[in-house]
């Protein structure tokens, strides 16, 4: 299980109000949580900074006893209204992290739903399993490992050709055949 520590989690999740710019930075640079897996409640966002200034360091070390930072997070906006949807990729899988991250910026969380983990879309109804093939397999012991699955390649767009360059293959249907013995 510690191998897939570092393989990609991606939720979609709907917040109680709409986050300002400055809080989404917040979010994909990583914010400090706390540790416990208690929620301690719908509290305004912290400045860290502003408390260095003023010289509040015994306030701001209680503050992160128990605390941790996140790793940076992608955030995406899906649909916006007046509690939005974001698609929200995470590297770690913390207890509650979701939760916790939004909270300190100020905003519950109403709904989470996981869609991916790596390169799977998890697209099942909920309760229901299957195995996976082979491919996933593999593709996902790639994403564990940080070594992505190779982009396919992009195939050219209909009626345009780039130009025949010295040291391009021909097409095999106009290569010579020669028997691998004769070489």
């Amino acid at each position: 299980t510690t191998l897939f520590r570092s393989v990609e989690k991606t939720y979609l999740v709907k917040v109680s109000g709409k986050p300002s710019e400055s809080a989404l930075n917040q979010l994909r640079h990583g914010v400090m949580i706390d540790r416990s897996s208690q929620i301690q409640g719908h509290r305004p966002a912290r400045n860290a900074t502003a408390d260095a200034r003023r010289g509040d360091s015994k306030t701001d070390a209680r503050h992160n006893e128990g605390r941790v930072m996140t790793a940076p997070a992608r955030i995406r906006l899906l649909r916006d209204a007046e509690n939005p949807w974001y698609e929200m990729i995470l590297i770690e899988g913390r207890n509650r992290e979701i939760r916790k991250m939004f909270e300190e910026v100020g905003h519950h969380v109403e709904k989470i739903r996981r869609v991916g983990y790596g390169p799977l879309v998890l697209d099942l109804e909920p309760g229901r399993s299957r195995e996976l093939t082979q491919e996933e397999v593999t593709a996902l012991h790639r994403a564990a490992e940080g070594r992505a699955a190779k982009a396919e390649k992009k195939m050219p767009r209909p009626g345009r050709r780039r130009p025949v360059r010295e040291g391009d293959r021909k097409p095999a249907s106009q290569r010579k055949r020669t028997s691998r013995r004769a070489r």
